[in-house]
This record gives C-alpha cells, sequence and structure tokens, in this order.
C-alpha cells in the first residue's frame, strides 16, 4: 500500500504497474484503513519469493 498526500501528482494505473496493490490519499478516515488492511488480508501474500529487487 502506497500512503500519501501527493495523491493529485500519481497516476493510480502507473503505481498499480509499478507494484503499489493499494493507493490511500492522505487525509483518510480510520474506516479508509480498515478497508485497505481487510482487502490486503484477503489477497494474501503475493510478493514474489527470493531477494527484493533493487
Amino acid at each position: 500500500a502506497l500512503v500519501t498526500g501527493w495523491s493529485d501528482q500519481i497516476d493510480p494505473a502507473e503505481a498499480l504497474g509499478r507494484g503499489v496493490d493499494f493507493l490511500m490519499a492522505k487525509p483518510f478516515e480510520t474506516a479508509d484503513v480498515s478497508v485497505v488492511v481487510a482487502r490486503a488480508l484477503a489477497r494474501g501474500d503475493r510478493r514474489p519469493e527470493g531477494p527484493a529487487a533493487t
């Protein structure tokens, strides 16, 4: 998930293409965090195996 105060400068489609699963723009409500966490948990672990790319 990416939490940002600069969402007006981020293209959601490009962020998804770069591996961002969820984009949360500030300010947000506590309920918004709960929804994103629930969705992330429902998706399960989707990380690739092996070391992270640098």
